[in-house]
């Protein structure tokens, strides 16, 4: 039987060995090409996988063979004791920012803009004047029924003075009355109707978009500018129905705003009672405050949907997977230990260990890729 020293350096020689005739083996393939580079780079992949296997075959069958050999193989490592710390599950969504106070502004009478007395920019108060609609068929009208009105006075005081007189009836007196108040009434109605033609901004706020120009016509419905404030504001998100029996009222929230570099915590304080039949998606209301935020600016949000004080947390990518299971190598006595886990849920990076691991175990961090059960180690 060799020595454990000569079977190192032979193993050592065989390696090399397969290195070399790998490396001369293989096909000549033309690399400047995207093609050749990705052909080459799979062909090498291939050659690792079979060198690494035929390697493992033979570290098993020299460490069997010669146990010395086998005990003088030490990997470095590095480790990291196990610390309990809070687990997060989150939902990651895309919300915008709106304001409950951002609203457009049009005419309650169709017609055409006369003029406008707002640019963009514009601080407004409540039931500021910002445009004027052509009220010039309403004036005329109204100047022929206060014509008529005239006439009809005329009329009813020459009954009432005749009446008094003994002259005429009392029915033609009461018609002519009747006349005139029906007149009056229908002038207070035009009127009313033709302050209709005066748009007025309903609220406090800064006038952030202007439509209408003078000459063009405006109707109901139809913006003629976008009065904003930044009050009331919140984040909207819709959410796939998938989701509904996870995201709720109460739910706590992480918003991000990457144009500001900003985070913050917050609350959803509503979620809608319907799902959207066109896209399958319900709406949630995240209240927020700030005058560094403007109504359509992007948010990120993460729906905190699960959370667990305590919980032992470690690196997805520390998870290895055998016929057994999961497991994880752990540094013990100055030996790798394999120790089966059982893993509950993950997010990023992270895994929530449910049991197998302790606070104080030494996971391995670092060199846990080609450790076996039981390899002697050195941190």
């Amino acid at each position: 039987m060799k020595t454990g020293k000569t079977a190192y350096f032979t193993w050592s020689a065989l390696t090399l060995s397969l290195l070399l005739m790998t490396a001369c083996g293989k096909q000549t393939t033309d690399t400047s090409t995207l093609e050749g580079k990705k052909a080459r780079l799979s062909t090498l992949n291939t050659e690792l996988t079979k060198i690494k296997s035929e390697m493992e075959t033979l570290e098993a069958e020299i460490a069997a063979m010669d146990p010395t050999a086998a005990s003088e193989k030490i990997t470095a490592v590095v480790t990291e004791a196990i610390v309990p710390q809070t687990f997060t599950h989150s939902i990651d969504l895309q919300g915008t920012v709106k304001s409950d106070d951002e609203m457009m502004l049009s005419p309650k009478m169709p017609g055409n803009v006369s003029k406008v007395l707002i640019r963009v920019g514009d601080r407004v108060r409540a039931g500021q004047v910002i445009a004027y609609m052509d009220d010039a068929v309403m004036r005329q009208s109204i100047a022929q029924v206060k014509t008529q009105l005239n006439f009809a006075r005329q009329n009813y005081e020459k009954l009432d003075r005749l009446w008094k007189q003994g002259i005429g009836t009392e029915v033609q007196v009461l018609g002519a009355k009747t006349q005139v108040e029906a007149l009056e009434k229908q002038i207070a109605t035009m009127n009313e109707q033709n302050s209709s033609n005066v748009v007025r901004a309903p609220r406090e706020g800064v006038i952030d978009e202007v439509y209408s120009k003078v000459g063009m016509p405006a109707s109901p419905g139809v913006p003629m500018a976008k009065l904003v404030t930044r009050t009331g504001l919140k984040v909207v998100a819709d959410i796939a129905e998938g989701y509904s029996g996870k995201v709720r009222q109460g739910n706590e929230v992480l918003l991000n705003f990457p144009d500001l570099k900003k985070e913050s915590r917050a609350k959803i304080a509503y979620v809608s009672q319907t799902i959207n039949a066109l896209n399958r998606t319900y709406r949630v209301d995240i209240p927020v405050s700030g005058q560094d935020l403007i109504p359509n600016m992007i948010a990120t949000i993460k729906v905190i949907d699960y959370k667990k004080e305590q919980s032992v947390v470690i690196p997805v990518n520390l998870i290895q997977k055998s016929e057994e299971g999961d497991y994880v190598l752990i540094a013990d006595n100055g030996a790798a230990r394999k120790v089966g886990v059982k893993v509950g849920q993950t997010y990023g990076d992270k895994a929530e260990i449910i049991s197998g691991l302790k606070a104080g175990d030494n996971l391995i961090t670092v060199g846990y890729q080609t450790l076996n059960d039981g390899d002697k180690i050195k941190i």
